[in-house]
């Protein structure tokens, strides 16, 4: 072996120590994934029209539900002629209402709208229930106060329970 062979197997010996062992699967830390969408309720304020929307903000949600519900905006404002354009005017009167408890999973039932303090429809009645109001969760059911039995009493408020039964003696 001559020197210039033995310089470049020491070389390459040198090389292949210096080289980082491979990490195996368990270790390498999983790739950040992109944001989830996250839940809003959104509709316009005093009307029967809100609906769960999963959007990654408020702005994206509340246009979301203007496309939806306006469509493209035609209200001849600047920037209408843009493709999925909502104006600010079509869509100023929209209530949004960031929902955490909803995340990952929509609401299904009208006492998930009630559970979280938004107004929604009586599962009895189909009247507006609102749950600072007459709303009442009542097992898996929204029920307006017009329709709580006084079974229901028993389970939302024992100490009116009480009361009527009193009443009724």
């Amino acid at each position: 072996m001559d020197r210039r062979a033995f310089l470049q197997s020491v070389a390459a010996a040198a090389a292949v120590t210096a080289i980082p062992p491979v990490p195996s699967i368990a270790s390498i830390p999983p790739a950040a994934s992109a944001p989830k969408n996250v839940a809003w309720a959104v509709g316009t304020w005093g009307e029967r029209d809100w609906t769960d929307i999963f959007a990654p903000d408020e702005a994206t949600a509340k246009k979301f539900w203007a496309e939806e519900n306006f469509g493209d905006c035609e209200c001849g404002k600047p920037g209408d002629d843009e493709p999925d354009y909502v104006c600010d005017g079509c869509s100023a009167d929209l209530g949004v209402s960031r929902v955490p408890e909803w995340d990952g999973a929509p609401p299904n039932k009208n006492v998930d709208w009630l559970n979280v303090g938004i107004g929604t429809i009586c599962d009895r009645c189909g009247d507006e229930v609102d749950p600072n109001c007459d709303g009442h969760a009542v097992g898996d059911q929204a029920v307006c106060s017009y329709c709580m039995e006084r079974a229901d009493w028993e389970i939302v408020d024992p100490e009116h329970a009480a009361y009527l039964r009193e009443d009724a003696a």
